[in-house]
């Protein structure tokens, strides 16, 4: 718990550094690769990657229904999807328009500062990244079950958060706080699943 409070609190503080020192001077050196990972951004899209989740988890939970079982990994891609889908759902209604911060784009384009418009954002606002925060969810739920899996996604979500930066999609602090929310559902999701296994009861 100790460690997980430090952690919490050293996020939260890069994520402040990066707010106000950080995001726009790193936009702006980066803004010359926008044009060129345009097309991977719809290739890569929200819409792309619930539809993928979505699929992925219909698919197994009809695999249990006529099979009557699923091995113990793919119970947790199941829980992982649900998480995951959860958690951006969450992260688009409500921490999107609570935040209100543009996107680097409306930065850029839209004559817009980079500041908190608290009650005032909408799903395209950019704080928290709802990429970071469906990816880092999905990562998270998978901590105890596969070493390897763990390592190789965990991997592929640092990967992503550098593109998401580089082709200015978003700040480094939309990318870092995305992360945390979703690693906090997915670990959260873990933990739960771990005791649940473990035969754990409630008081």
């Amino acid at each position: 718990m100790r460690c997980a409070l430090v952690g919490l609190m050293v996020a939260l503080g890069f994520i402040t550094a990066s707010f106000f020192w950080l995001d726009v001077p790193t936009a702006i050196l980066c803004r010359q690769f926008m044009q060129h990972l345009g097309p991977l951004g719809h290739r890569l899209g929200s819409p792309i990657l619930v539809f993928g989740e979505s699929l992925v988890a219909f698919i197994l939970v009809l695999q249990r229904i006529l099979r009557g079982r699923l091995p113990q990994i793919a119970k947790v891609t199941v829980i992982a999807c649900g998480t995951s889908l959860s958690t951006f759902a969450l992260n688009e209604v409500v921490l999107k328009p609570f935040f209100g911060v543009p996107s680097p784009y409306d930065y850029f384009y839209g004559d817009s500062h980079h500041a908190f418009h608290f009650f005032e954002g909408s799903l395209m606002s950019s704080f928290p990244s709802g990429h970071m925060a469906l990816a880092a969810s999905f990562t998270g739920t998978f901590m105890g079950q596969s070493k390897w899996l763990f390592a190789s996604l965990a991997t592929a979500i640092i990967i992503a958060a550098a593109v998401l930066v580089v082709g200015d999609w978003h700040f480094i602090s939309d990318v870092v706080a995305g992360a945390l929310v979703g690693t906090f559902a997915g670990v959260t999701a873990a933990v739960l699943w771990a005791r649940h296994r473990a035969g754990y009861q409630p008081l």
